[in-house]
């Protein structure tokens, strides 16, 4: 009975502050500011940190989208997925940071850790909204800035969209406080729209939004009933529209197809399991680690998860029927915010991710701190236990956050960490290995590369190792790989490298032999365009390179250097017309000396003396060298 009284005492009020109740004392500044500098100072390391080949290269790297900044790469970036993940909004900035400077990765790294400080800020005008006083909320913002779950989200760069739709989903949470307190003034409902919809199109996850506005319901103490649902019927509609896109591009790209031999039974199993971890390590964050593969078998203790998820439900359902609003609202909001990432459905490449519980775990921060709190103000004897054996526990979190930040450092750091845990896994091997043949360290990138092949037959990675063999000038090795690769999965982009090894041995007829069942095989793969070209120029057939060439273009309309190839071959066939055209399009694309060269010699050629000339003279400017016999052509 003495618990009910202090929750009745310590729930928040129903009574709606005035507009002036939702700005920030200057007594706030100063903690939440020393808070943001700490959570700053946990990943300002990563500022100095690579791409890693996780998913960096496909997002930014190698993203056609990413190669020129204008109107026809932005409508692609927002018509389009990346390896079936729909988050427009993180791609554009991705774009803009690339325009700006270039493939820099500490620009994009300190993106991240001044996004998760945003977010920071937002989560603590969340909470002070919701009823904590002052300096729990400031625990709460540090616990939020700086627990270790938050490494992988912020320290990785392809996982902006975490702090990206973080930051716009924590922002439209505290529109949505304002929106009721201040009696539902249109203005605050407006900004919820916008900040939800950018939320979205930062990353699907955001589709949770209206189930937790639910949840703050329930602790503000609004009344159970149909209008809490029918006013956020707009939410639900882009939540519903958002989501079917995702799971559309999803299926596309394949990403929902089951890579485990577990049946529904069984993922259901694993769903609860990584519920129940998740809420673990919210407490005692162990074995962290950037990849949780499935197990080939699952463990007898994953079988006992149901049990656990039961006791939860039960508390849950004991925290309703008393009240306990605080309870009930951080058990609602991490599950509605984790549920849709349980991997129940689809199959990832693991059954958890640190990076998903980045805005679920706010909810447990909220619970934990307002009934640590409140055990504080209402028991005398574990009142001084409270504070101390918080402090130990941020700084338990704080030490783990500092030493596992390092990990992200470069491919090799990457995956050298998770294999710590799991060495029966072949995916940490073979990324590991293609980061080391990209340093040429050839020796160890050959022993990872038979350590994943060995654990798993899988055609790209014994492709991969061919590549290794080929940039090595070894032929027959690299062919015999690329027969291997093919028996195992035979693939266009397969059959086009192998031809490549045999162009390099002079064999041109099986060299286009194999790139023309490359390219039937796959049309889409444009280097086969490309590198089927270079053999019929090596064969004297220009037309049919040229054809290739231009087919290329068609799949890459931005590669200058293949429009200068392109005017070259125009020239050797006498159509300089064609050539001076090509030879523009380069220029207009990459400013290149030999560019200016070739399009003098095109124009010499028609007449364009004047304008001969002057590309002459700026090839020259630009470094490169004209014999006299050249220059006389040109007086």
């Amino acid at each position: 009975m003495a618990k009910k009284k202090v929750q009745s005492k310590k729930a928040p009020a129903k009574k709606r502050p005035s507009h002036s109740e939702f700005g920030i004392g200057r007594s706030e500044w100063l903690p939440i500011l020393g808070v943001i500098a700490l959570t700053g100072i946990c990943f300002i390391r990563s500022v100095g940190y690579d791409f890693v080949n996780w998913d960096d290269d496909f997002n930014i790297a190698e993203n056609p989208n990413l190669r020129y900044f204008d109107l026809a790469n932005i409508k692609g970036i927002f018509t389009s997925h990346v390896i079936g993940n729909y988050n427009p909004l993180t791609i554009f900035t991705f774009a803009v940071e690339k325009h700006l400077f270039g493939l820099d990765p500490g620009a994009f790294h300190a993106t991240n850790v001044i996004l998760h400080a945003g977010c920071v800020f937002f989560f603590y005008r969340l909470v002070r909204l919701l009823g904590l006083s002052l300096w729990p909320a400031i625990f709460a913002a540090l616990i939020f800035g700086i627990h270790p779950m938050r490494v992988e989200s912020v320290a990785w760069i392809t996982e902006r969209k975490d702090v990206l739709f973080g930051i716009f989903y924590l922002a439209a949470l505290v529109q949505y406080v304002k929106w009721y307190k201040s009696g539902y003034q249109r203005k605050y409902f407006i900004w919820i729209l916008v900040l939800f919809s950018l939320s979205l199109l930062s990353k699907i996850q955001a589709v949770a939004l209206p189930l937790s506005m639910l949840a703050i319901d329930f602790l503000l103490a609004r009344k159970i009933q149909w209008k809490l649902i029918v006013e956020k019927i707009p939410y639900f509609v882009l939540s519903l529209a958002f989501g079917l896109l995702g799971v559309y591009f999803l299926s596309q790209q394949g990403s929902l197809d089951s890579t485990s031999n577990y049946n529904f039974l069984q993922r259901l199993v694993v769903g609860m399991y990584s519920f129940v971890i998740y809420l673990i390590k919210f407490l005692v964050p162990f074995r962290i680690s950037p990849l949780y593969p499935y197990p080939a078998i699952l463990p007898w203790y994953v079988y006992t998860s149901p049990v656990v998820v039961g006791g939860v439900v039960w508390l849950f359902w004991k925290a309703w029927q008393n009240r306990w609003r605080p309870l009930v609202f951080g058990l609602a909001f991490f599950t509605v915010n984790i549920a849709f990432v349980l991997q129940v459905v689809g199959a990832g490449q693991g059954f958890l991710a640190d990076r998903f519980t980045y805005i679920p775990y706010a909810g447990l921060i909220f619970s934990l701190i307002f009934y640590g709190n409140q055990l504080r103000l209402e028991n005398k004897r574990m009142s001084k236990y409270i504070v101390p054996v918080a402090a130990i526990w941020a700084c338990a979190l704080l030490v783990q956050t500092w030493i596992h930040v390092p990990m992200w450092q470069n491919s090799g750091t990457l995956w050298t960490h998770v294999l710590k845990y799991y060495q029966n896994t072949a995916l940490p091997f073979r990324n590991r290995a293609q980061y080391y043949r990209d340093l040429k360290q050839y020796d160890r990138a050959l022993a990872d590369y038979d350590r994943s092949i060995a654990l798993k037959k899988d055609g790209d990675v014994i492709n991969s190792r061919a590549r290794m063999y080929f940039d090595q000038q070894k032929w027959s090795e690299a062919i015999a790989d690329y027969n291997l690769a093919i028996e195992v999965k035979p693939t266009g982009e397969f059959y086009i490298n192998r031809g490549a090894a045999y162009a390099m041995l002079g064999n041109m007829q099986s060299a286009l032999s194999d790139m023309t069942e490359g390219v039937r095989l796959d049309p889409e793969f444009s280097n086969g365009y490309k590198n089927r070209s270079l053999v019929y120029q090596a064969l004297g057939q220009i037309d049919n390179a040229q054809q290739d060439l231009l087919k290329y273009l068609e799949l890459n309309p931005y590669d200058p250097d293949i429009w200068y190839e392109s005017g070259r071959l125009y020239r050797m066939a006498n159509k300089e017309q064609q050539a001076l055209a090509a030879f523009d399009r380069a220029i207009s694309l990459a400013q290149k000396g030999v560019f200016f060269l070739e399009r003098a010699k095109s124009n010499l050629v028609l007449g364009n003396k004047t304008q001969a000339r002057q590309d002459l003279q700026t090839a020259e400017q630009m470094g490169v060298a004209i014999d006299a016999q050249t220059r006389s052509q040109f007086q």
